[in-house]
Formats: C-alpha cells, structure tokens, sequence
C-alpha cells in the first residue's frame, strides 16, 4: 500500500486485545482524563477555541498531558499503570487509581496543587456513563488500557506524519468532550454558508457511532449529495448523522505486523484526506 510514511519501527502492533473487549476501559479512562480539562479549565488562561483544557499524548509518560501551567506543572493521566501525575519541576508526585475512586482522584489532586477544595471541576461535557462517575471504584483491565495506550500512541504517531505534511494543520491534540485525539487541516475558499473549509483527521477510541477505535477523516461542510471517492485501506464512508471515511479497527487489526498496519493506517489516511478535500463544498 501507498499513503502518509508512517514509521512502521514506531507503530506498536495492535490487537493482543479484541476492539470490542476495550469498552469499559475506555469509560473509565474518559472520566479520569477530565481531571486534566478541570485542571485546564481552573488554572491555565482560556481560550476561545478551549484548547486549554485539551491535553497532548506523551509517549516517555505512556498516558495523556496537560498544557503546562505558569509554574511549569502540569498533570498526567498515565495508562499503564493507572494513575495521576502532578508534573511539578523537581518534584511530580503520582496517585495509583487502581480500587480508587474518580472523587479521590480529584481530591488527591487539589491536595497536590494546594488549590482550595471544590477548585477542580469536572467540566460540563456531556460523556458517556459510568459506575465510576457515581463513586464506583476504577477497575479496568490493565491489559486493555495497555492496549488502549498503544492506539493512542499510534494515533499520535500517524496523525503527526499527517500533521507534518498538510499546510497548516494544527497541532495533534486529544480533546477531552469526544475522547479523540486529531489534527484540523484547513482549506481555501468557504463552504456555501461562509463557514471555513477544513479537514477534521483523528482516532477515537470508540463512541456511539462505532464502540471499538476507528481512525475518521471528515470533510467541513458536509455534503451528504456529494458522490463519494473510493477509500483505501479497507475503509469506508460514514453517512448517518455525519459525514466521514472511517477505519474500524476490526479491519486494521486483522494486519499482524506493525509494518502492515502502519501500512494501512497511511493509505487510509492519504486518500480519504484527498477525497475529503474533493468532496468539502465550497463557493
């Protein structure tokens, strides 16, 4: 296959764990990592956009980052093991989640920053349930968060060649509402409403659309008249309630070596960008 050059040495192989087996941890690490947009939304300046409670992926750290506050910290959602890291200069400090709650996982935290109580807040995103929201304690299976921790690793990988290749794409970035990590290419010219023309490029671990990851490639505006391209990769075009090419990752998992999935993840990527920059609508 052709497509973006994605470092086959750097992928790491997916799927010693099925997709569909990652649900529940992938619930439960999305409610942990609000604890890094609470932090954001609390301490970092705001900005219109609300980048400041998105969180970048830290390969040496294995887990999700925070922005940087004036001071220098920052804080940490690691996967492997599960736990928050206070990032301070000289002295970060961490809390193992395991048999903990997501209420511990705050309070752990404004004790930490030496913040006054009730200062991190979960932020208003509306995300899917679970029992840990409601003070059930984290359980997830170590091994599927292993796993989930490689799909992010890759995402941040691929996205970033993308990245790298598109005239102003925007940084890679993971976005706390969705659970996805992306990059946003834009476009000349504007869409028949004046809207800018973008791009939207990124990985989701799994969400209403499709519950096991999936790599998205998504065209703004959309134009669900518009006659499709053909995807490669094995990927196919999305159509209900959004408009997108998507890569399951019961598709990209049936590859069994890092060469052949990065292999794949890079075709996809490839085509469906220059078919989501053919069919975006413009005046």
């Amino acid at each position: 296959m052709t497509g973006y050059d994605i470092a086959s040495g750097q992928w790491a192989l997916l799927g010693t764990r099925a997709p569909a087996s990652l649900v529940d941890a992938r619930l439960q690490l999305h409610h942990l990592v609000q604890t890094i947009a609470s932090f954001g939304q609390a301490l970092l300046e705001p900005r219109e956009d609300d980048s400041h409670r998105n969180m970048g992926w830290d390969e040496a750290a294995t887990g999700f980052r925070s922005w940087p506050a004036g001071d220098g910290r920052s804080v940490v959602v690691r996967t492997e093991p599960l736990e928050v890291i206070l990032d301070a200069p000289g002295s970060p400090r961490a809390v193992a989640l395991e048999g903990k709650t997501l209420g511990h996982a705050y309070r752990w935290l404004e004790e930490a920053l030496d913040v006054e109580p009730g200062t991190l807040a979960p932020p208003e995103y509306e995300i899917p349930g679970h029992a840990v929201a409601s003070g059930a304690p984290f359980d997830a299976d170590p091994a599927a968060l292993a796993e989930l921790g490689r799909w992010y690793a890759n995402a941040h990988l691929a996205l970033g060649v993308v990245a790298s290749q598109e005239a102003h794409a925007s940084a890679v970035r993971c976005w706390p509402h969705h659970f996805d990590i992306a990059t946003l290419i834009p476009l000349s010219g504007h869409g028949p409403d004046g809207s800018s023309r973008t791009v939207g490029c990124g990985m989701t671990p799994g969400d209403g659309s499709y519950p096991v990851p999936y790599w998205y490639v998504t065209p703004w505006p959309y134009d669900f008249e518009a006659e499709r391209p053909a995807l490669d990769g094995g990927g196919h075009w999305h159509a209900e309630g959004w408009l997108g090419a998507v890569l399951t990752a019961d598709r990209l998992v049936q590859d069994e070596t890092p060469a052949a999935q990065a292999s794949r993840a890079g075709a996809f990527l490839s085509r469906a960008v220059r078919a989501c920059i053919q069919i975006a609508p413009r005046t």
